[in-house]
């Protein structure tokens, strides 16, 4: 289907604004775009291009005083851990302005290209088929004003030569313990101060270079560091802990991009589950059980992927799971992951894992996740998750289990989510027994820069950690993105 927006006598007095300012008035986000810019004439059946997120494992404690103590929870346990690919249609450039815009359309379009490398073409459960003109003003598919949403606004555009300091602000409050990451309760938590700054590889314009470094702060940073690690290696009990906050260094990679094809090596994050540890990505506050226990958070190696507009194709070799340029033990394991487009409205995605784990032993994981739009206005996600290993200190660990997200856009600032999980594992505090949760919540955008998210989260069936079961607990978070 193709749409065309005429140039109005609105649009031509958007042009006249745009030429007359020095900044353009929107800088595309490399961590949140649903699409690239594109000027009016592109092609709508190239719009869509579904994600799946990314994850890994670990139970959610109360920090530790300690950093040696809070060390030996977590690691007596288990512990768990992105960015889009669009095809790009050339424009006509007749102006300045216009140029800027093309530029940071092409910038957008390698980040989106760049994070296919470790199975970040994911999207947002609430994402539906939405585009952006020449001056980033967005319409969709359907012709409703669902896509007059903008992208985050930074505070710096990304430059002409690719460059960004760019992040985000999440704090939160909960009414009770998951057992995961929302593990401190009646209290408001600073769960990520989350700061990056990088360089975007353009793609179809031959060889190209990018780097990318995150730092994070705040609760969620204990879970971002490299637990995988020996102690005392990069970001692993290396004086970075400060009582129930920390600091962590979850990415610090380069990549070479020539055409569709990015090779990246260093530290990054695992882009495993559909669920990210990057918080804006996500529809909920809380994280599903299999995003937080059963995969990757970070990983060290080297991955290369290629993407041909229908597939992609990602495979590296990693140091074992959760490890931060360190390798624990003989650790050493494949990554691999594969997409297929199957549809403008559907995606299904295959990553796995297999080999030594480092501290997570050895053993083989997996998700497969289907996404699914329908119309304009509901999405529908299934991810199946696995993972089997063989502990280093003895024994097996087998972790099971199915989530279902269904969310409805109800408008350009409201959404309506619900998300229903199976867990079934071996690190319940009564054996292998199933656990379930059920949680219903709102993402309501203020500006294109601040979202929040309450949610109702209840749990039931067996329980472990500090997780609250049979219980409601009611959360609520917001993110500023800068």
């Amino acid at each position: 289907m193709r749409r065309n927006i005429p140039v109005s006598g609105l649009s031509l007095t958007l042009s006249l604004m745009l030429l007359s300012s020095t900044q353009p008035l929107f800088a595309q986000s490399n961590e949140f775009n649903f699409s690239s810019t594109r000027r009016s004439s592109v092609n709508a059946d190239n719009q869509t291009s579904l994600k799946l997120h990314n994850n890994g494992f670990g139970i959610g404690q109360t920090p530790a005083h300690s950093s040696h103590d809070r060390a030996d929870q977590i690691l007596s346990q288990y512990k768990r851990p992105l960015d889009e690919s669009n095809q790009h249609a050339s424009m006509p450039i007749t102006s300045v302005t216009e140029q800027h815009l093309a530029l940071e359309s092409a910038i957008s379009v390698a980040a989106n290209q760049a994070d296919a490398v470790s199975g970040n073409s994911q999207v947002q459960q609430q994402n539906h088929a939405t585009n952006y003109d020449a001056y980033g003003l967005g319409y969709d598919s359907c012709g409703s004003d669902l896509g007059f949403d903008r992208q985050p606004c930074r505070l710096f555009p990304r430059g002409c030569r690719g460059w960004q300091f760019s992040g985000w602000l999440q704090t939160g409050y909960h009414t009770g313990s998951d057992g995961l990451l929302n593990d401190r309760p009646d209290e408001f938590n600073l769960h990520q101060g989350w700061f990056t700054i990088d360089r975007q590889a353009l793609t179809g314009g031959g060889w190209d270079w990018g780097f990318r470094i995150d730092t994070v702060y705040g609760t969620d940073a204990y879970f971002l560091q490299s637990l995988g690690n020996n102690p005392g290696n990069w970001d692993f009990q290396n004086g970075l802990d400060h009582g129930e906050y920390a600091w962590a260094i979850p990415q610090l990679y380069g990549e070479v991009q020539y055409n569709n094809f990015i090779l990246r090596g260093g530290h990054f994050l695992a882009n495993f589950n559909y669920e990210s540890f990057q918080s804006p990505r996500n529809f909920f506050y809380s994280r599903s059980y299999a995003s937080v226990l059963a995969a990757p958070i970070t990983m060290t190696g080297v991955v290369a992927s290629y993407d041909d507009g229908c597939n992609i194709w990602s495979a590296g070799y990693i140091t074992g799971w959760d490890t931060g340029f360190d390798q624990f033990g003989n650790g050493g394991a494949f990554y691999g992951r594969y997409e297929r487009r199957l549809s403008n409205q559907s995606s299904l995605s295959y990553t796995t894992s297999l080999g030594d784990f480092g501290r997570r032993g050895d053993g083989y994981a997996h998700s497969i996740a289907y996404n699914r739009n329908f119309g304009c206005r509901w999405n529908y996600v299934c991810e199946t998750t696995y993972l089997q290993s063989e502990l280093p200190a003895g024994g097996n660990n087998d972790n099971v289990g199915i989530t279902q997200y269904l969310t409805y856009r109800w408008s350009n600032k409201l959404d309506a989510g619900q998300r229903l999980e199976w867990w079934k594992s071996d690190i319940n505090v009564l054996g292998s027994q199933s656990t379930y949760a059920y949680t219903a919540g709102l993402n309501y955008r203020v500006i294109s820069n601040i979202n929040i998210r309450p949610e109702v989260r209840y749990n039931w069936g067996s329980s472990f950690n500090s997780a609250e079961t049979s219980t409601a607990i009611f959360g609520v978070d917001a993110v500023l993105q800068f």
